[in-house]
């Protein structure tokens, strides 16, 4: 028997979980974190850890725990410098960081407050 099913955040993406998928998912590798990813591309692009976090006016100790997912990722201002520094797409790295980008949070926040003044009077003329 399946256990009830759950939503999760896989990959970016929501998905239906019950027990069949939780045993395919066990053998799948699970996506890059925003460290790991990030001190991916850091490597790739040949900067140290202590040029890259003297780039960001940070402490080599800080960064470092966020590539080995120690810390949670920064703060956007952060992941803003680290994207410019690394010439990387500002989306990428806040679907990497698991969190909306500034500029769409705002969007939504819009979206969702047009919504609720739609419905109210909606609701208003019933």
């Amino acid at each position: 028997m399946l256990s009830p099913a759950i939503l999760t955040l896989f990959s970016g993406l929501y998905i239906l979980r019950n027990d069949e998928t939780l045993h395919q998912l066990r053998g799948a590798r699970l996506p890059l974190g925003f460290g790991r990813w990030i001190r991916t591309r850091r490597e790739v692009a040949g900067i140290t850890l202590n040029d890259f976090s003297r780039r960001l006016d940070i402490s080599p100790a800080y960064w470092s725990r966020i590539e080995r997912e120690m810390e949670k990722p920064p703060k956007d201002e952060l992941i803003e410098k680290a994207v410019l520094a690394l010439g990387l797409s500002l989306d990428q790295a806040f679907i990497q960081a698991r969190r909306f980008p500034p500029d769409m949070l705002r969007d939504i926040a819009t979206a969702v407050h047009a919504y609720r003044t739609f419905k109210r009077k909606e609701d208003d003329s019933q």
